[in-house]
């Protein structure tokens, strides 16, 4: 039986909790008081925007992270899966994604990724963007990209084998879609229809001859109400589009109202694939109309934790994904669903095996040959810096360390540092999972990747130069700060 390999990657999720400002309790310590655990959150404050009513609306806010040259896999062009399927696209078909504590998770790549050690191109890399709203109903909507690099990547074999393996069970629900449903919903079950057919006649040669697959628009997973999950492939992309938790659509299994639904998203997806100048920039900073909260400028942690920043402090090129999470202000939650200040992350990693073959530094070596390494920063944004102080005061405490950020201790149980910078809380962690064959591991037991603490001066310097970018940004943006 061949081996299929699912489709998907991993999303970007907060790792540290997300607080709000806590009450000032006058200890001695300007800096210090009270504490709650990283896991329980307190009400934000009461002041979440600098906006009043009635004020226009702003747009055309800059993009923050652009890439500064062509991003491609192999000898195809990367396409981002949040400018696949942007949030409009969303809002159009399913309405309004209230994207709140949740927000937006992304995997991307901001910059080609390197070849593998062998000399090999990656055979695949991924993307992914999920808008999600996980307050009152856990509503998303996920694109999951495999994008193959290799010469053979459209060719019909290799189409076959990104392909999900449990299409012909998940076609048994949407053939149930009865004759009198809505003629968008038809015309999508009759395109699902011809694509479980193409893929039928895959299956009896495993993909060596039979129908061309290119452009197939599969079902996939069997799901219940409130659910679809569809797939398909362009080129060299294979994609797969999931939607989940959406109330008064799909409550029976084979719902023609949300098949139609599914039917216009793939269809907007479809297309935007077609565009040979689609924008590679991952998703939007800035979400609302406005990029400040009270007097605090809303910043990209992507370009204060940039590139440079992941080099000064490791002494390597990051040459893996870039994960990002949004959780945009929700001043208009009632406290009792948790209405949380906005906050926003980067992770940026290093994988061993897209690195040198011999030497490398230290901290490369200590890896081994298929380890990695991660290092992220979470900023929370407060409209003054009095907040700020609460906040910061309101976190567990720690033992100080000697920064460049206003305030800064160190979680124990995690290794994270915990700051201070202005009017913005910010977390920095490190993680490294070693291979078997990592220096650090000889004679010690292993089982495939173990999780070892990083150098602490590793974390202290690359957090200190994500700091100096923080404040020369703020600045900029608000000369007051």
């Amino acid at each position: 039986m061949r081996t299929r390999q699912r489709l998907g990657a991993v999303v970007a999720l907060f790792g540290l909790a997300v607080l709000g400002a806590c009450s000032d309790d006058g200890s001695a310590d300007p800096e210090r008081g009270s504490s709650v655990g990283p896991d329980q959150a307190a009400t934000s404050s009461e002041q979440t925007s600098g906006a009043t009513p009635g004020e226009p609306e702003t747009s055309g806010f800059p993009n923050l992270l652009e890439p500064s040259e062509e991003i491609r896999i192999g000898r195809h062009r990367y396409v981002s899966a949040c400018q696949l399927l942007p949030l409009d696209a969303v809002r159009a078909v399913l309405g309004e994604v209230r994207t709140a504590d949740d927000g937006i998770y992304e995997t991307s790549w901001d910059r080609s990724p390197q070849r593998a050690r062998n000399g090999l191109a990656w055979t695949e890399d991924d993307a992914e963007c999920t808008w999600r709203n996980g307050l009152r109903d856990t509503r998303s909507v996920t694109i999951r990209l495999k994008q193959a690099a290799g010469a053979d990547a459209t060719e019909q074999r290799a189409i076959y084998d990104r392909l999900p393996y449990d299409v012909v069970d998940a076609w048994r629900r949407w053939k149930k879609v009865p004759s009198t449903a809505p003629a968008a919903a038809l015309a999508f079950q009759e395109q699902l229809r011809t694509g479980v057919s193409t893929y039928r006649e895959l299956a009896k040669e495993f993909g060596l001859s039979g129908p061309d697959p290119d452009g197939i628009v599969v079902p996939t997973e069997t799901g219940l109400g409130g659910t679809f999950v569809f797939a398909g492939n362009e080129g060299n992309v294979t994609w797969q589009l999931e939607a989940d938790g959406w109330p008064g659509q799909g409550e029976r299994a084979s719902d023609p109202t949300f098949l139609a639904a599914g039917g216009a998203l793939v269809a907007a997806l479809r297309e935007r694939l077609q565009d040979p100048d689609l924008d590679q920039s991952p998703a939007p900073t800035i979400l609302g109309e406005r990029d400040l909260l009270g007097n605090t400028p809303l910043l990209e942690p992507c370009a204060l934790f940039d590139r440079t920043a992941f080099r000064r402090g490791t002494g390597l090129s990051q040459n893996g994904r870039t994960e990002r999470s949004i959780a945009p202000s929700r001043p208009d939650l009632p406290d009792e669903l948790g209405r949380r200040d906005p906050a926003a992350g980067c992770d940026r990693l290093y994988e061993a095996d897209r690195g040198p073959k011999r030497g490398g530094n230290a901290l490369h070596r200590s890896l081994g040959s298929s380890g990695s390494l991660r290092l992220d920063v979470r900023l929370v944004y407060l409209p003054t810096e009095e907040q700020a102080k609460q906040f910061y005061r309101g976190v567990d405490p720690g033992p100080k360390l000697r920064t460049d950020a206003d305030a800064a201790h160190l979680w124990t149980s995690s290794g994270t540092i915990v700051a201070r910078v202005g009017n913005y809380g910010v977390f920095f962690g490190t993680q490294a999972l070693v291979s078997c064959d990592s220096p650090r591991l000889a004679g010690k037991p292993c089982d495939q990747v173990e999780d070892l603490p990083v150098d602490r001066a590793i974390a202290v310097r690359a957090f200190n130069a994500t700091v100096k970018n923080l404040r020369a940004q703020a600045a900029e943006r608000a000369p007051s700060f």
